[in-house]
């Protein structure tokens, strides 16, 4: 099995974490260089200064060099002083004036000399006479005379200065040091701050995660939340939302095909199930055998043309009728016989004995089964149902029954798919589906479908042909 891939809160902290730690190791490293430059910069004009300080009290009197005393300011040069050194010598090397705590020939050891010809001055990494690291300034001069104060041209003298740089590399690693705590410390900040911002940016993510985990095909209605959304994520969220309201619009025209199929298909199966019984029952009987072979190729077609139907309007389909002359009278006896059960008393008919008509049998037999299964279903006592068809340019077919007390605000919407007067009755024989089918086969047959009270317990349905 993959692996999950790291989550976003993780990911995105991680890039700030490295971003942090480069950033903030970029800039102390920079400025690690800038004090450290400015550090030594300080050092050099300090060592400048004492070099111009021992170079103004150099003298040759009479050719001699000599040297005035040192001032209080430069009492690192001191014989017991170990801090500084300098020494001057000419322009071939020789001695001619040391420091008095660099006795010998001990003199400090430029790493580099930076000073080409005999002019200029310079400041060098260096090495003492003690073996410890120093910084020295190395500069060319011609001493001046003691009588006339006039430099002595023939005389170039040479003039190291050197100070040991513990100091200033101590200096230089507590910066480090600092530098090195700070983008520590400023790391973790990062890290906690960023962490509860990036949480607290992802809710609205995690509420949509955590919405989009309970959509179960029950519960399609449900649709992901756009607020708080980054503008990169609203459209995302918007397009899954849209996409549920598809998928809820197919599953419920999935359930009200399935619905419809199990409403239309209960009467022709419960009329397979009859001829079946009777035909079991008697199996000598001629005619018992006869009615089976004669009826269940018809009842067959009909199922077929009826699923044929319900398939056609579940995929946009308008249902188109196919006329031919039906014997209405003769097809109305046939369906109560065929609708009505032993335990329902029989409705009143009144029919003329033939009524001939051009329509379509195969929509109108489940038009006629939906209104005397719906009429039959509630009467309680003999009589309660009444057919009535009369003839003429216009038939009329009008069905009543007795029924519970309806209002005309339920009258109003008792067409609608799936609405029951008694929510109690969730079984399948009461899909809330019969009213509905009618329009639709109404409609396709060019017939007119009223329904009215004509009091608040008497139910009336009359359907008309043009």
């Amino acid at each position: 099995m993959k692996a999950e891939g790291a989550s976003i809160q993780s990911r995105l902290l991680r890039a700030i974490v490295v971003t942090q730690v480069v950033a903030g190791l970029l800039a102390g490293t920079l400025t690690y260089l800038l004090v450290r430059a400015e550090l030594l910069r300080q050092l050099d004009k300090s060592l400048k200064t004492q070099a111009g300080l021992i170079t103004a009290l150099v003298s040759c009197d009479e050719g001699k060099i000599e040297l005035d005393p040192l001032p209080p300011d430069l009492t690192q040069f001191g014989a017991k002083s170990r801090g500084g050194y300098f020494e001057i010598s000419t322009d071939d090397g020789v001695r001619v004036i040391a420091s008095a705590n660099l006795p010998g020939s001990t003199r400090p050891e430029l790493l580099v000399d930076p000073l080409q010809g005999n002019e200029g001055e310079a400041a060098v990494d260096c090495r003492l006479p003690s073996g410890r690291p120093g910084r020295g300034v190395s500069r060319w001069f011609t001493p001046h005379d003691e009588s006339t104060t006039q430099p002595v041209a023939a005389k170039i003298l040479r003039l190291v200065v050197a100070v040991d740089r513990e100091p200033v590399d101590e200096s230089i690693g507590q910066v480090a040091t600092l530098f090195a705590i700070s983008v520590a410390v400023m790391t973790l900040v990062v890290v906690l701050v960023a962490r509860w911002l990036i949480g607290r940016q992802l809710q609205p993510l995690r509420a949509m995660a955590a919405t989009a985990q309970q959509i179960t095909p029950t519960t399609l209605e449900t649709r992901l939340p756009t607020h708080g959304l980054p503008a990169e994520l609203t459209p995302i969220a918007q397009r899954l939302n849209e996409l549920l309201q598809r998928l809820q619009t197919a599953f419920a025209a999935e359930q009200r095909f399935t619905a419809s199929i199990a409403h239309e298909l209960r009467t022709p199966v419960a009329e397979l199930r009859s001829l079946a019984d009777v035909a079991a029952r008697w199996p000598e009987d001629a005619a018992a055998q006869r009615q089976l072979s004669a009826g269940a190729p018809e009842v067959a077609a009909r199922m077929t043309r009826m699923v044929e139907t319900l398939l056609a309007v579940a995929r946009g389909k308008s249902l188109v009728a196919n006329p031919g002359p039906v014997d209405l009278a003769a097809l109305i006896r046939q369906r109560v016989a065929v609708v009505v059960v032993a335990d329902k008393p029989r409705p009143i008919l009144q029919l003329p004995e033939s009524l001939t008509l051009s329509t379509d049998a195969g929509l109108l037999t489940p038009l006629l089964d939906n209104l005397l299964a719906n009429a039959i279903e509630y009467v309680t006592v003999a009589g309660g149902v009444a057919i009535e068809l009369t003839t003429g340019p216009l038939p009329r077919l009008v069905i009543e029954n007795d029924c519970a007390a309806l209002s005309e605000s339920q009258l109003a919407v008792i067409s609608e798919p799936f609405w029951r007067a008694d929510e109690s009755r969730t079984g399948m024989q009461h899909l809330g589906l019969g009213l509905t089918m009618v329009n639709l086969y109404a409609a396709a047959l060019g017939v007119s479908v009223g329904i009215t009270l004509p009091t608040p317990t008497r139910f009336r349905v009359e359907v008309r042909w043009a």
